[in-house]
Parts: structure tokens; sequence; C-alpha cells
């Protein structure tokens, strides 16, 4: 098996963003892990029957310039917005792939995401997809809350969010039938509670701005990077806290490296069965996502972990300037799991 690996993007889309954030320190982790990494800017077009066209940087050290043959490529990393169309591809031989197809349109359906996924292992919050008025009446009448969330049943940084209660919930789509097929509904849980004491930050010198900004009223959530490779699962753990800026009027958000050794084994058991069982039923040889937590509730309840949403189209990792202990530690998992990746492959081969 070979140990080229193709990060795959789509045409002009450069991956100088934070979807792949200081790319040439990441390239450098892989090829000490004895991989030749290069990217691709071509989508499927990339791919040809025999070959595959490399695209070259700014930046590149020791960059691949010249065509690959199809049978020199070990692994895809899918960077795509989307999946990547297999019969696209002009050679139906396609290599193992992080992110396939499958495991993408998990990930693109929340209320599929809430059914196939959450709910068979019992970490689900009430979800419902709305089709009709009908599923407005038999969800509040199964569960009753003052408030309800209405989210887009695709895309995510809570864009075309609403929040509403019971009586409100029937005008809006009385005033709005064409959005009925375009969201989910779920009790609106307020994440606004301040984290458990227990959970600290990585480092001394963030913990005054983690304790300032871990207060009631600013919402929070707990992310858990996943890297599930053939017979292993390594996870890393981050904390975001969300804020409203004036200027942009826009929310930004403030990251925080939290000490993996404070989380919840609630939490990490939960992050390995929900990543683990999506490669499972998509029967994935790789995958890497975020499960994200909120701590909260809805009415008088009292607050509690709940998984918010599974983050698997487009986990983008963090930048050293954010922090370049934990940029490193996830470039490595990453270097780890397509090591492993195209290891047991070989060995099946």
């Amino acid at each position: 098996m070979s140990n080229a690996v193709c990060f795959a993007y789509a045409p002009e889309k450069l991956p100088a963003d934070s979807r792949l954030p200081d790319r040439v320190e990441l390239f450098e982790i892989l090829k000490s892990n004895d991989l030749r990494p290069f990217v691709t800017l071509g989508g499927e077009s990339a791919f040809t029957n025999d070959h595959i066209n490399p695209s070259r940087l700014d930046g590149d050290v020791d960059p691949i310039t010249s065509q690959l043959n199809r049978n020199e490529l070990g692994l895809i990393v899918n960077r795509l917005d989307r999946s990547i169309k297999h019969d696209s591809l002009s050679n139906p031989d396609v290599p193992p792939m992080i992110n396939e197809n499958a495991v993408r349109k998990i990930g693109y359906h929340k209320e599929r995401a809430a059914r196939e996924i959450l709910s068979p292992l019992g970490l689900s919050m009430p979800t419902a997809l709305i089709t009709s008025s009908d599923d407005i009446d038999r969800f509040v009448q199964e569960h009753d809350y003052d408030q309800y969330f209405l989210k887009p049943r695709h895309g995510s940084f809570s864009a075309g969010t609403y929040k509403m209660g019971k009586a409100a919930l029937a005008k809006f789509y009385s005033d709005n039938p064409n959005m009925f097929d375009k969201h989910i509904i779920q009790p609106a849980y307020d994440f606004s509670r301040p984290f458990p004491r227990s959970i600290k930050s990585l480092t001394r010198s963030t913990n005054e701005e983690f304790d300032r900004l871990n207060v009631a009223g600013n919402t929070k959530e707990l992310r858990m990077y996943s890297f599930v490779s053939p017979g292993k699962v390594d996870l890393y753990p981050a904390a975001r806290v969300l804020q409203p800026d004036a200027a942009s009027r826009k929310t930004v958000s403030a990251w925080f490296f939290v000490d993996p050794e404070s989380i919840p084994q609630t939490l990490i058991e939960q992050a390995t069965d929900v990543t683990t069982y999506i490669a499972s039923i998509t029967g994935s040889y790789a995958m890497y996502g975020a499960v994200d937590f909120g701590y909260g509730t809805a009415d008088s309840q009292l607050p509690d972990w709940k998984i918010i949403e599974l983050n698997i189209l487009a986990p983008g990792m963090i930048s050293r300037s954010e922090n370049r202990f934990v940029a490193t530690k996830l470039k490595t998992l990453l270097s780890n799991q397509i090591r492993a990746t195209i290891d047991q492959v070989a060995k099946i081969q």
C-alpha cells in the first residue's frame, strides 16, 4: 500500500483558511510518519483513469508537482465542502477515504444524525423534522416545554435558528408555509450555565480568562475532537464561548483548550461511542469529526451535559496562533490516524 496521502479540495478552494491551518507544519508531521502528503484542488476532476493531478501551492517545501499514478495513492482525506462522489471519480477502484460519502451525509442531515446515531445510543435530545402542522402538534404534546428551537435541518454556526413558544410555532408556519421541511425542532435548552468547576483550562496562563468567561449568560460548548482509525479512537477536548460582537454585529468565538484529565468520563465514553458507531454503520476504515456538548437545562430542570450536534462535514483544526501545543497535538493525532489506516488496509490486502 502506498504512503501517498491526498488532501482533496474543491476547485480554487485554497487550504489557507481555517479548514487546514498551518498546512506546512502538518505536512512535516506527516512526512516524519513516513507519509507523502499532497493537495488537489480539482475535486473529482483531479482523478483521471490512471493518474492524479496534484496542485502546487505557495509555501510548498517539498511539493509533489508531477502526476502520480493511481496505484501510488494510499488514502484520500476529504476536504471538500461536500461528499466526494465515488461515481464521479474516473476510476471506481477508490482507495480508503477519511470522511467518505456515507459519513458526511449523516453529518449533513441533523435529523438523520439524531435518529440514526444519537437515538440508538440513547444520547439524542428530543428532535423531529417539521414537515407539517401535525408534526408540531405531536412534538409539543410529547415534549412539553415553554420554549423551542427551530434549527435548519442542514447547516451550522446557529445561522437561521429561531426560538419561540408553542403559540408562536403554529403562527410561524401559518405565515411561512414555504418553511415546512426546512427545520428540526428541539426543546430550547439554555447552554449559558457555567461549566462545572471541575473543567479546567489547559494552562495556567489561560485560567483567569477562562474563569472570567465561564459564567452564566455566555453560551458555551465543549468540543471533543475525535480521530477514529482501525481499532483505535483518539480524543481531544476544547471549549468555546460565544459572545456577541457589537462592532461586527456577529457572534464571535473564544476558544479555550481544556485539560483532558478534567473531562468527565461519561463525555469521553459518549464521544467514543458516537464516532465509532458512525464508522461502523457506514463501513468506514477511518473518520474524524467532533462531538459538541453543552451544559445546560430546559425550563426548571437541573443542568446536565447534552450533545448539541455532530461536526463531521468540516471539523477545522486550530492554528498555532491559537495554541501551539494543541495545534501540534491535533495534527499529530491526524497523522497517526492516517498511518494506522494505511497500515491496516495493507494488512487486509
